[in-house]
C-alpha cells in the first residue's frame, strides 16, 4: 500500500500500551493485563455517513454525535470493499481479500496458513475475545478466535471473562442492515429483539419518540432518479439510522453499569456504505465512503500531537490499530497500519468482485480528493439483476423508470455499459456522476492514478484476475488455499494481460494473448476481443478454434465474443454445452452473458428450464439458482 513517512497522530499512546507517531519497534513491551484497555468496536451494516456529526442535518444520531465530540471523528475513512462479507475478511485477518482470493461475495476460501485472525492475538495476549454472532468472513473461523461468538444482548457478552480480564467485543447491529428496505411484516422486531434486558413497554415508548423524516426533506442524489419510491426508501432509513445510534447507547449504558466505561476504547464504523441502488456493491462514494470515530478514555490519552482526521484511513487498517491498542505487534502479513502510528496512507485500495450472480471485476483508488475506478468488465452494466437487491422498492421502481424512458442520463447510466476508467473530483462530486477521465485538464490526475493502481496491484499481489472459476475448479474439492494456487501462476503477466485488455485496439497484442500458454492470460486476451468494436477474420478464426479450449473458463468468454462480433450459431450451441459445465461459476459466466447481451433463444430457454438446481449448502449455489430463476422468467427469453 503507499504510504509516506509522516509523524502525524492526534493520540500517543505510550504512556500505558504503544508509541504513536514514532516507527514500530521489533518487539512490542508487554503489558500486565490490568493495564491495557478494554476494546468495543460496535459495527453497523450497510450505511455511509448518514450521522449528524458527519454533517447529516435530517440523521437523529445523538449519542453517536456526542461519541465524536469526545473523540475523533475520521473524515476520510473507506471500506476497501463495498459489501458485507469481503469487507468484514479484510477486517478480520488484516489482509484485502485481493490477496487472499476472498473478493467474491460467500465464497468459501481455504485460508494459507500465514494469515492469523487479529482477535487470536489478542486472546493471546490475555484478551477476553466476544463477538455478537456474525463472522462471514468468506473462510471458517478457526476455534482460538473468539472466548465466545454467540451473544446477543450485550449483557451476555462477557459471560466466561475472568476477573478484570480486559475485553475486546465485536458488536455487530443489523438495524441497518439493507433488508429494512424489504417488506417486512414488522418493522420494528429486530429493534425490540435486541433489548432483552429492558421492559418491553420502554421499548415501545422509545419507539412512539422516534423521528419520522418526511420523504419531502430527503437529497436525492444524482445518480438516482427523483421518483416517490426511492425518497420513501431514503426516508425510512433514517429512522433505522436513529434506532442503531439507541442500540449503541444501550451498549454503552452496559459498560457503564459494570464500571467499564471509562477503561473502554470505543470504535464505531459500518462495514461499508450504501444502502439504496449504486451505494452497496458499488465502488463509489456512496458505496465505500464510511463513518469511522474513534474515542480514547482520558487514562489512555497520550500528548496531542497533529490533527489526523483528514487521514486517509481504510478498514484494513483497523486490525493493526486495535493490536497496538492491545500491546501486540500486527503480524508481517498484515496490509494496514497502526492509523496513530507514523504512516500516512496517500490512497484507500477498493474493489469489486462478483455481487451474488452478478460477475463483475473492478479495482479503485481514493485519494483525498479523487476517485479512480477501472472497469475490467465494462461491457456489463451496474445494474444486472441481484436478486436480493431487487427486493426493496427503490431499485424496482428505479428499473421501471429507466424503461419508461423516465430516467435522466445520471440515472440512466446505471443500467448501461460503463467506461473503462472512470475519474471523479469527489469534493465537487461527491455523487460520482461527472466522469472525468476524458477531460484533459485531468490528464496528468488520470495518469497518476493509472500508476498508483498499477503499483498497489502488484504491491499486494492482487490474485483477483484468476477468474473465479478456475479457482474453484482447481482449489475447492482438494481444499487448496487459492493463494497456493496463484503462487504456481505467472501473476505478474496476468494481471498485465487484463490491464493490456481494457487499454488496447491493438490486434497484434491481442492475437499474442490469445496464443498464450497460461489460460488466464488467454481469458483476458478474448475479453480484449470483447470490447473490440470489430475484429478481423484472423481474430474470429483463433475465437471459433478456442471454443474448445482445455480451459472451461475460455471456452464461456469465446463464446461471447463470437457471440457479440456476429457469430451467434456457433457462440449458442457453446453457450447451451457449458450451462451443463459442473463447474457452477463456468455456467454462471454463461448466464452472465445471456443477460448482458439479451440472448434470445429457444435453445438456451429450454436448456435453462431443463438444467437442475444447485444444492444450496453448494458454495454459489443460492446465488446461481437466482440467476437461473431469474433467466427462465425473462421475457425476452420465453416469448
Amino acid at each position: 500500500m503507499y504510504y509516506n513517512d509522516d509523524a502525524m497522530g492526534m493520540f500517543n499512546f505510550s504512556v500505558l500500551f504503544f508509541l504513536a507517531g514514532l516507527a514500530a519497534p521489533e518487539k512490542v513491551p508487554q503489558r500486565a493485563a490490568e493495564q491495557l484497555p478494554n476494546i468495543l468496536w460496535f459495527v453497523s451494516e450497510d450505511n455511509s455517513p448518514f450521522l449528524g456529526c458527519h454533517g447529516d442535518s435530517l440523521a437523529v444520531t445523538p449519542n453517536l454525535d456526542r461519541l465524536a465530540e469526545q473523540g475523533i471523528t475520521f473524515q476520510n475513512a473507506f471500506a476497501n470493499a463495498p459489501v458485507c462479507a469481503p469487507s468484514r475478511s479484510s477486517i478480520i485477518t488484516g489482509v484485502l481479500p485481493t490477496s487472499i482470493g476472498t473478493e467474491h461475495m460467500r465464497c468459501k476460501v481455504e485460508m494459507d496458513s500465514s494469515i492469523v485472525y487479529f482477535p487470536a492475538l489478542l486472546k493471546e495476549n490475555g484478551y477476553f475475545t466476544t463477538l455478537r454472532f456474525k463472522k462471514d468472513y468468506n473462510a471458517s473461523c478457526p476455534k482460538n478466535v473468539w472466548d465466545k461468538d454467540d451473544f446477543w444482548d450485550i449483557n451476555e457478552s462477557l459471560e466466561g471473562r475472568k476477573g478484570k480480564q480486559p475485553f475486546f467485543i465485536f458488536y455487530n447491529t443489523w438495524i441497518s442492515h439493507e433488508t429494512r428496505l424489504h417488506p417486512q411484516k414488522d418493522r420494528y422486531k429486530y429493534f425490540r429483539d435486541s433489548f432483552e434486558y429492558i421492559d418491553s413497554t420502554e421499548v415501545d415508548q422509545w419507539i412512539s419518540k422516534l423521528t419520522h423524516v418526511k420523504p419531502s426533506q430527503v437529497r436525492v442524489p444524482a445518480y438516482l432518479p427523483d421518483i416517490p419510491e426511492v425518497r420513501k426508501d431514503f426516508a425510512s432509513y433514517y429512522e433505522f439510522m436513529e434506532m442503531m445510534d439507541l442500540e449503541y447507547k444501550y451498549v454503552v449504558d452496559y459498560l457503564e453499569k459494570i464500571g467499564e466505561l471509562d477503561n473502554t476504547i470505543i470504535i464505531y464504523s459500518s462495514d461499508h456504505g450504501g444502502v439504496q441502488g449504486r451505494s452497496k456493491r458499488f465502488t463509489f462514494e456512496s458505496g465505500l465512503k464510511i463513518p469511522l470515530i474513534i474515542y480514547i478514555p482520558p487514562k489512555y490519552q497520550g500528548k496531542e500531537r497533529k490533527y489526523i482526521e483528514n487521514k486517509i484511513v481504510s478498514l484494513i487498517d483497523l486490525p493493526a490499530t486495535i493490536l497496538a491498542m492491545g500491546d501486540v505487534k500486527a503480524p508481517k502479513s498484515y496490509q494496514g497500519h497502526d492509523i496513530f502510528g507514523a504512516h500516512k496512507a496517500r490512497y484507500s485500495y477498493g474493489f469489486r468482485g462478483r455481487m451474488d450472480e452478478s460477475l463483475d471485476l473492478v479495482r479503485s483508488l481514493r485519494d483525498k480528493q479523487f476517485r479512480y475506478v477501472r472497469n475490467f468488465y465494462p461491457e456489463h452494466p451496474h445494474g444486472i439483476h441481484i436478486n436480493f437487491l431487487w427486493k426493496a422498492e427503490g431499485i424496482k421502481a428505479w428499473e421501471r423508470a429507466y424503461k419508461a424512458g423516465k430516467t435522466d442520463a445520471y440515472s440512466s447510466a446505471y443500467f448501461e455499459p460503463r467506461a473503462i476508467e472512470e475519474l471523479y473530483d469527489c469534493k465537487a462530486d461527491p455523487d460520482n456522476v461527472h466522469n472525468l477521465a476524458a477531460d484533459q485538464q485531468y490528464a496528468k490526475v488520470l495518469k497518476r492514478f493509472r500508476k498508483a493502481l498499477k503499483s498497489e496491484m502488484e504491491s499486494t499481489n492482487d490474485i483477483g484476475f484468476i477468474p473465479e472459476s478456475d479457482f474453484y475448479a482447481n482449489c475447492q474439492k482438494a481444499k487448496i488455499p487459492y493463494t497456493l494456487y496463484a503462487k504456481n501462476q505467472p501473476m505478474k503477466a496476468i494481471r498485465k494481460a487484463a490491464w493490456e485488455a481494457t487499454s488496447t485496439n491493438d490486434e497484434g497484442k491481442l492475437m499474442q494473448l490469445l496464443n498464450d500458454q497460461v489460460s488466464a492470460i488467454r481469458f483476458w486476451g478474448v475479453n480484449g476481443c470483447i470490447q473490440q468494436k470489430t475484429l478481423s477474420p484472423s481474430l474470429l478464426t483463433k475465437l471459433k478454434l478456442m471454443l474448445n479450449d482445455s480451459n472451461l473458463t475460455v471456452q464461456a468468454a469465446s463464446s461471447e465474443a463470437l457471440y457479440v462480433h456476429g457469430h451467434q450459431a456457433e457462440a449458442l450451441k457453446k453457450m447451451e454445452q457449458l450451462l451443463h459445465s459442473e463447474n457452477p461459476f463456468v455456467a454462471l459466466r454463461i448466464m452472465n452473458c445471456i443477460e448482458v447481451n439479451h440472448i434470445n433463444d429457444r435453445d438456451l430457454q429450454r436448456t435453462l428450464q431443463q438444467i437442475s438446481l444447485y444444492e444450496q449448502q453448494e458454495y454459489g449455489g443460492e446465488y446461481i439458482n437466482n440467476k437461473i430463476n431469474f433467466l427462465r422468467k425473462k421475457s425476452y427469453l420465453s416469448k
